[in-house]
């Protein structure tokens, strides 16, 4: 179920179905892609994905709460640490996010978190576990936000 969490903020690409995304033309290579709105409802997703992304959906959508964005990059969190003198390392990193997601009673007004992909493979120490699985088990359903140069 986590892993499919992470595909939230990418569920109008899977709705769009595998023709969405296309190599752009003139390209230098077949990494460089673009985002091609097409119709499908889902056509070629099992009933069972349909209903996941369905629930998925349901708890992003949740009311009374909201989606936080924690998916700076390095560069660009490293700007804004740079600007009040806070080291930009992935140390630092880690525990700036590790603050954001452990802030107790946070789940009361968090519905999803939209994560960095270098999030994903970062853990708390408070307790060892990975931050998709801090934020899932609070009820704060995670999602990655997709950086295709990250898996060209």
């Amino acid at each position: 179920k986590m892993l499919a969490a992470t595909i939230i903020t990418a569920a109008s690409i899977a709705f769009a179905g595998p023709s969405a995304v296309a190599p752009r033309r003139g390209a230098a290579s077949n990494a460089a892609m673009r985002i091609t709105p097409v119709a499908s409802n889902g056509a070629h997703l099992s009933s069972q994905q349909k209903a996941e992304l369905a629930e998925i959906a349901a708890l992003v959508a949740r009311p009374g709460k909201g989606i936080t964005a924690c998916d700076e990059g390095p560069a660009t969190i490293g700007g804004r640490f740079e600007a009040v003198g806070v080291e930009n390392s992935e140390e630092t990193r880690r525990a700036y996010r590790q603050m954001l997601f452990e802030t107790p009673g946070c789940e009361q007004f968090l519905s999803a978190a939209i994560l960095d992909p270098e999030t994903l493979y970062q853990k708390s120490s408070t307790d060892g576990r990975l931050f998709p699985e801090v934020l899932s088990d609070r009820g704060i359903v995670p999602g990655v936000k997709p950086h295709l140069k990250v898996y060209a």
